[in-house]
């Protein structure tokens, strides 16, 4: 099976969205952990959506980067990494994904995030090229080495599936304290270590990150000016995100704005 982590900060209403679309639209994973952190304000939000998915383990973030480790030491032998922005908007059986890796050592990583109608770098602010590959059932083989921007980004928490004791292996090289610099030192293994150049993804993606709000200041990244008080005070005129409605979504990019459709949580 596959494991699924997913950083959270102060997002309780994204976080429900994306744990909503996840148990709507993902079949066979394993386990679920939260690795949050919250300010006191939110907190009482967090426990509302503990109570809504008890299958779930949440754990506060204190340690990071041996959370993380211990993540991929135990567990099913594939994962994947979220944040709390995303939405699943297309179904997905994690065994296809899982298939694919055991079969075929000279495939890195499955993304759930790119789709061949992602043309355009949302953090660049640029056109970004649909690489040379192949289709074959409904899937998109290429080589990363030759991708541009977000399709030669392969070491990403967006939804990319590995192998637990491969990223593991890499990773223990590496230094990190919060998400950000987690991904941010990702990228130094495809400069140590020889890996695997050939990616897979579905001909459309399976999910998106709704980039509306920052909730970090290690990294600028580029993102909304939607304010986290505003999101937590539609969480408590007891709303939710309509998951149905983002399902005919069809994003251009990675990181695709969407205004957030709500519906009662009653």
């Amino acid at each position: 099976m596959t494991d699924i982590c997913i950083f959270s900060r102060n997002r309780p209403l994204q976080l429900h969205g994306l744990l909503k679309s996840i148990k709507s639209k993902v079949m066979s994973n394993g386990k679920i952990t939260v690795l949050y952190r919250y300010d006191e304000e939110y907190s009482d939000a967090l426990e509302e959506v503990k109570g809504e998915f008890p299958d779930c383990t949440f754990l506060q973030d204190d340690n990071f980067k041996d959370q993380v480790f211990n993540f991929l030491s135990t567990g099913s032998e594939y994962c994947f990494f979220l944040v709390d922005d995303i939405i699943f908007r297309k179904q997905i059986d994690l065994r296809s994904c899982e298939n694919i890796l055991a079969h075929n050592p000279n495939v890195l990583t499955f993304s759930l995030r790119l789709g061949l109608h992602l043309n355009y770098c949302y953090p660049l602010q640029e056109i970004q090229h649909i690489p040379n590959g192949q289709v074959q059932q409904g899937m998109f083989l290429w080589d990363w080495t030759r991708g541009h921007h977000d399709w030669g980004y392969p070491f990403s928490v967006d939804g990319h599936v590995f192998r637990k004791t491969q990223l593991l292996d890499w990773c223990k090289h590496l230094e990190f304290y919060n998400p950000n610099t987690f991904e941010g030192e990702l990228q130094k293994i495809r400069r140590t270590f020889v890996v695997p150049e050939v990616c897979i993804t579905g001909v459309e993606a399976f999910l998106f990150n709704n980039p509306l709000n920052r909730v970090q200041e290690v990294y600028a990244n580029r993102s909304e000016n939607v304010t986290t008080e505003s999101l937590l005070s539609i969480w408590n005129d007891g709303l939710e995100i309509d998951i149905d409605a983002l399902e005919s979504v069809v994003n251009t990019a990675a990181h695709f704005v969407v205004d957030l459709p709500t519906r009662s949580r009653k």
